[in-house]
């Protein structure tokens, strides 16, 4: 009771400084449990799901896809069936979500794991007691941290099987895009430095690998990235690729086994894409007529075609095919040309003409550049220079 002679303002004054006092305390908590879940990460999925389940006095299951259960401290075996229901309801929504029942007198908390914001892991956290702010904010801090130590270590596991297989002959390349992709045809994509280029941040294989949703991402030599992927990026990914300074291209889909033949064409994709300064995928339009030819006879055209080119290549460090390449993704622009080779214009001009001269046609005509584009589309790697 507050003494009826108890001035307002004082116990304004006094309701103010416990609000405040009760804040710190909720902060100071969430900052502790913040430490200690960070600690215990290092240490496995396992630790840090027991770390949760201690800082919340509750049951945790992270479970995977399919309700395959990934990790476990005390949880309820099997999951109850109005939680797997929850599960249902949280993995039919899109987005950053929740979801909250009540369980045999007690309250259960569903929620995705982070950063990726999927449903494809979900975290499910069950007591006796409801979950106030500071118990969903260092569930927060934990489906994070589930999320990312998880997927790292699926990813390397499963990285390193499917490595030792084809190293033990066991597996074919089908075999390890299945398990690593979910797909045996795949899809190359790369991606070059767009005006200034990508930031520190952007470089990172971790930051492109959860961008492509693959973790067969090599950055380099130089400001570029290749991946193999099992899908095309979604346009909104390509956006995103350029609004941190990668400009991208992406390979028509191809069996895993034949992904090397598959980087002539890709090499093509990304000199065009500079060339326009945007994305550019290949089988996104009606004039697309890849899956007319015979990649042998293609091959063979392609080889037959820039022979010349090639053995002059390797006599000598001439460049002709790159400069080839990049000049008709320019459209026969001197200057553009020249910039993205790092050389002179003139200098783009001599390696044009031995180009005409060696292959005996003449450039300015469009059906002859047409022709060479398409063989330098279809040439094996060996042929497609530096």
């Amino acid at each position: 009771m507050v003494p009826s002679r108890t001035p307002f303002l004082a116990v304004n004054r006094a309701v103010s400084v416990a609000l405040t006092e009760a804040g710190q305390r909720e902060q100071r908590r969430i900052t502790a449990a913040r430490e200690t879940l960070t600690r215990a990460a290092g240490g496995g999925l396992g630790e840090l799901t027991s770390s949760l389940a201690s800082v919340l006095r509750s049951w945790v299951a992270l479970v995977g896809a399919g309700d395959v259960l990934a990790s476990a401290h005390d949880a309820p075996a099997p999951l109850p069936p109005e939680v797997r229901e929850l599960m249902a309801t949280v993995r039919a929504g899109s987005g950053i979500r929740s979801a909250t029942t009540d369980l045999d007198g007690g309250f259960v908390v569903v929620q995705p794991v982070y950063p990726q914001a999927t449903a494809s892991h979900l975290v499910v956290v069950g007591r006796s007691r409801r979950f106030d702010g500071a118990d969903r904010a260092i569930l927060a801090v934990g489906a994070a941290l589930l999320g990312l130590v998880g997927r790292a270590g699926s990813d390397a596991a499963e990285l390193g099987a499917a490595v030792t297989g084809l190293l033990l002959g066991r597996a074919s390349p089908g075999d390890a895009a299945r398990s690593l992709l979910g797909a045996e045809v795949v899809r190359l994509v790369a991606g070059a430095a767009y005006r200034r280029g990508p930031d520190e941040v952007a470089q990172r294989s971790d930051w492109l690998r959860a961008r492509l949703d693959t973790p067969l991402v090599e950055v380099g030599p130089g400001p570029r990235f290749t991946a193999v992927a099992g899908t095309g990026p979604a346009p909104e990914v390509l956006a995103d690729l350029r609004e941190h300074g990668w400009l991208a291209a992406v390979g028509s889909p191809v069996p895993a086994g034949r992904t090397a033949g598959a980087v002539a064409e890709l090499d093509l994709l990304l000199a065009r894409a500079r060339a326009l300064g945007r994305p550019v995928v290949a089988g996104s339009g009606p004039l697309d007529f890849e899956g007319l030819l015979d990649p042998a006879v293609a091959g063979g055209f392609a080889a037959r075609a820039l022979e010349p080119l090639v053995a002059l290549d390797r006599a000598g460090d001439r460049s002709l095919v790159p400069t080839l390449r990049t000049w008709l993704a320019h459209h026969g622009g001197w200057e553009p040309t020249a910039a993205e080779l790092g050389v002179h214009r003139n200098s783009v001009r001599h390696r044009i003409a031995q180009v005409e001269r060696a292959l005996d046609v003449d450039l300015a005509d469009p059906e002859t550049r047409m022709r060479l584009w398409f063989a330098l589309r279809w040439a094996s790697p060996d042929a497609q220079g530096p």
